[in-house]
């Protein structure tokens, strides 16, 4: 996320050029967290442009410093962002037989919940 943070931050020509502006959780992407989501957030709102977590692959919750530390998807939805790619979901979050896995439950539990808590704090969301 941060190389997406700076080349945004340094170009208004490079982010006027694009329709959504989105970076992604790979690998060991130890700087896509909250704070930084709101950076780009924020950058999105400025130019007129939506923002989206076009890959993450991560449990809901942070990891433990055991675990990596890596973020979880949590720091993106309280970010603000307006859409998420789960990458992997297949087998990670929804098994062979299209049922969810424990992840998956785990994550559309949360998004079920994120939604709902925001279109109850925002006037004008359908509920």
């Amino acid at each position: 996320l941060s190389s997406s943070l700076k080349a945004l931050e340094s170009s208004y020509e490079l982010t006027a050029s694009f329709d959504v502006l989105a970076s992604h959780d790979a690998d060991t992407d130890t700087s896509a967290t909250e704070s930084n989501w709101e950076d780009l957030v924020a950058i999105g709102q400025a130019s007129g442009k939506v923002v989206w977590a076009s890959e993450d692959p991560r449990p809901w919750e942070s990891e433990s410093e055991e675990d990596g530390g890596l973020p979880g998807v949590n720091e993106v939805v309280a970010a603000g962002v307006q859409g998420l790619v789960l990458y992997l979901a297949f087998p990670s979050s929804v098994n062979a037989d299209g049922t969810l896995t424990q992840k998956g439950r785990d994550l559309a539990g949360n998004l079920t919940t994120a939604a709902m808590v925001k279109a109850n704090a925002e006037p004008g969301m359908p509920r």
